[in-house]
């Protein structure tokens, strides 16, 4: 499980965070490269300046709550004029020019949970697994699933981030801890990277629910992971390479399927433990 860090090595002639800023408030055409790539469940997919600068023109405005301090690739949280709120994540070419792009807005308070999705979800996944168990079993007909795949491992076996950049925390929340293996428990794992008073913000739930201390947060991930089937795995794809704060694109596999897909934002405290977090994602896209 390797997901891409695009910022970690590389030199830019701007750092993306100033170019994000730049984007957000005073955006010219020249900021995409040549081929750029955005993404969003709301605008869809664009690919080439003309198209992007062309949809920038009609895209909501939007104005940053939070930033992170990436070099290579940057993230961050924002809210509309109406009121909406969502995340987005940035990088970077060498030349300071933005080469990809992914946004998520919040859905419509009506299509919001009230509870734990997973548990919302299960009779669906139960459906899901019972086909794709009936598929599973003529192995010359159809294969919905690769039966023989195991669940995926820490990638490097930490026992804790390497340091307290922001970068190495979330890396570890999402390619270690949420991994571990018996004995070791993933949920606790997972939490004590919070702060006591960390605040949770999953964008397709109703405000009032998310989680807003470290004890709330355990049983809110413990609820997920309860409920969630074995084989429904949360991959990261890219990680911006912040200090104090960082942004994780993802995609979760389940059954032969990669989505939904996401972005995630997290900023850290003076201590190196995760304080705040926006969660982005649309459960069909």
């Amino acid at each position: 499980l390797v997901a891409a860090d695009f910022g970690a090595e590389r030199k830019v002639a701007v750092k993306a965070s100033s170019v994000v800023r730049r984007l957000f408030t005073a955006a010219k055409k020249s900021a995409f490269s040549q081929n750029v790539w955005y993404e969003s469940p709301d605008g869809g997919t664009k690919n080439g300046p003309k198209s992007v600068w062309d949809y920038w023109q009609l895209r909501p405005t939007r104005e940053i709550e939070r930033i992170d301090d990436g070099i290579g690739s940057c993230g961050c949280t924002w809210k509309q004029l109406d009121g909406k709120r969502g995340v987005s994540y940035i990088r970077v070419d060498k030349e300071g020019r933005v080469a990809y792009m992914r946004e998520i807005l919040e859905p419509l308070e009506i299509f919001k949970f009230t509870e734990n999705n997973m548990k919302s979800l299960s009779p669906a996944f139960g459906v899901m697994d019972k086909i794709a168990g009936f598929f599973n079993t003529f192995d010359n007909v159809l294969v919905v699933e690769d039966k023989d795949k195991q669940r995926p491992r820490p990638y490097r076996g930490l026992a804790q981030p390497k340091t307290r950049a922001a970068r190495d925390v979330v890396q570890y929340l999402w390619q270690e801890a949420q991994f571990s293996m018996a004995p070791l428990d993933p949920v606790e794992r997972c939490v004590e990277e919070y702060a006591e008073k960390a605040v949770y913000e999953d964008l397709t739930y109703k405000e009032e629910v998310w989680p807003a201390s470290q004890e709330a947060l355990r049983k809110w991930q413990k609820e997920t992971l309860d409920a969630a089937p074995g084989n429904l795995v949360f991959v990261p794809d890219e990680f911006t390479d912040g200090q104090r704060s960082c942004t994780v694109t993802w995609h979760v596999e389940y059954n032969g399927q990669t989505s939904p897909r996401g972005v995630s934002f997290y900023e850290l405290d003076a201590e190196g433990k995760v304080e705040y977090v926006r969660m982005g994602y649309r459960l069909d896209w």
